[in-house]
């Protein structure tokens, strides 16, 4: 497949991943894409937590609110970062970057994409 950069104008991909083979898939797309429209990538971890516990992860901060859980949801966000950091390795596109969020999946999606202004979101239909 070709995508012209003139009717690709996408800046920023929005990747939403659950680490399932659906979503590796849409990974391949999204790099398909994102090479022929020069765009940057980002991958979205959401974690789903009770309660109002916050989590954010990315490349320059780690936070997890306090809780009776902290220490559990902590190492899970380690293991997720641990993850996603990997597979930026591997894919060795250099305009990729990672996001971890605790909350509702599908509003916590769409809200990242308007708050990071992301033009296209692609994840797989199936999964985790």
């Amino acid at each position: 497949m070709l995508y012209p950069k003139e009717i690709l104008p996408m800046k920023k991909i929005i990747v939403p991943t659950d680490f399932s083979e659906f979503a590796q898939n849409a990974l391949s797309v999204a790099l398909e894409i994102a090479k022929k429209a020069d765009a940057e990538i980002i991958l979205l971890h959401i974690l789903y937590v009770p309660g109002s516990q916050e989590i954010r992860v990315n490349e320059t901060e780690f936070y997890v609110s306090e809780s009776e859980d902290s220490i559990y949801l902590k190492n899970i966000a380690e293991v997720n970062q641990i993850t996603l950091q990997d597979i930026i390795r591997k894919t060795a596109y250099p305009k990729m970057s990672y996001q971890i969020l605790s909350g509702n999946v599908t509003n916590t999606i769409v809200e990242t994409t308007t708050n990071l202004e992301g033009d296209l979101i692609i994840m797989g239909t199936q999964g985790n």
